[in-house]
């Protein structure tokens, strides 16, 4: 927010006539051109992936608490360790899927000379859209794993002391 009002204070006028010359077509255009996808849809895939990353940071968590529950003591203890182990195994495994991705559909080679502003920018956005799925993808199959987890544990091993 202070960010916001010292940008405000900085430049008001050309804020405001920013504000005034705002179109929502040109938004799209400038979308379009960076994504490849129209404003709308992008914030779909944008709400699916805030979406896919919650449901596997909730469960996550569940999953650490349900495996400290099996600890005979320190059991918060033991649910905050497994918790950023889990966390620390699935940076690991994201790391690697990322590593082994063929070239072609995850990086941008501008080794040719000869190659254009708009292949460069096209292979751009091919990136950002694999990327985006890709991220949906894999909090998905995350958060799947952990739900299994959870289940097979509160299913088998209830305490309710």
């Amino acid at each position: 927010m202070s960010i916001i009002t010292i940008f405000l204070a900085s430049e008001p006028n050309g804020f405001v006539n920013a504000l005034r010359s705002f179109s929502y077509r040109e938004l799209d255009q400038s979308v379009l051109y960076s994504t490849g996808y129209h404003f709308p849809v992008l914030m779909l895939i944008v709400v699916l992936l805030v979406l896919a990353a919650l449901c596997n940071a909730l469960l996550l968590v569940y999953t650490a608490i349900s495996l400290g529950q099996l600890a005979s003591l320190h059991k918060i203890r033991a649910a905050i360790g497994i918790g950023i182990g889990l966390a620390f195994l699935e940076q690991i495994i994201v790391t690697v899927i990322i590593m082994h991705i063929p070239e072609r559909w995850f990086s941008v080679r501008v080794t040719d000379a000869h190659q254009s502003f708009e292949q460069i920018r096209e292979a751009i956005t091919k990136t950002t859209q694999a990327g985006l799925w890709l991220s949906i993808g894999i909090f998905s199959i995350f958060a799947v794993i952990y739900y299994v987890i959870c289940a097979f544990i509160v299913k088998k091993h209830v305490n309710l002391e």
